[in-house]
């Protein structure tokens, strides 16, 4: 495997830690297959949640607050859990939440780990396809009108 190769996962790797529209755009204009760009992004959704969640812990541990009662953030975060339910909110997470906060709520609502993950890795996977089918016709289109540079083709 060559080095721009990995240079250029691990590029899409960190712009699909806080949210996954970016990675799948940018796998398809590198000229990534399906599966390794499912891959990368799902790992790096896995990696910030479990970063969130010992982030979590370590706060919960180590600074602990007496509890101010509601706040202006918690009760609309907790609106939109109500309204819209665990899973209308993982759904939502990856493009317009951020995994990271979507984490940290749930954890904070006592949503078990593994559903987490599971949630998580699965609309991250939809949401993968989605942008990544759409980046692919996009980027069919703007190459029938622009003419990329021989150092940036393939």
């Amino acid at each position: 495997m060559e080095w721009i190769v990995v240079l250029q996962a691990v590029c899409i790797f960190v712009f699909s830690l806080w949210k996954t529209y970016i990675g799948p755009m940018l796998a398809a204009a590198l000229g990534f297959s399906y599966f390794p760009m499912v891959l990368i992004n799902v790992l790096a959704v896995l990696a910030s949640a479990f970063l969130t969640l010992w982030l979590n812990d370590y706060l919960l541990q180590h600074h602990q607050r007496p509890p101010k009662g509601y706040s202006k953030h918690l009760r609309l975060a907790l609106r939109y859990w109500k309204r819209y339910g665990q899973w209308g909110a993982a759904l939502l997470a990856p493009i317009l939440l951020s995994i990271p906060i979507f984490t940290f709520i749930a954890a904070r609502l006592r949503t078990p780990r593994k559903t987490i993950y599971l949630r998580l890795s699965l609309f991250t996977i939809f949401w993968s396809t989605i942008f990544y089918v759409l980046a692919l016709e996009g980027v069919v289109l703007a190459d029938q009108w622009i003419s990329l540079p021989d150092f940036i083709q393939h």
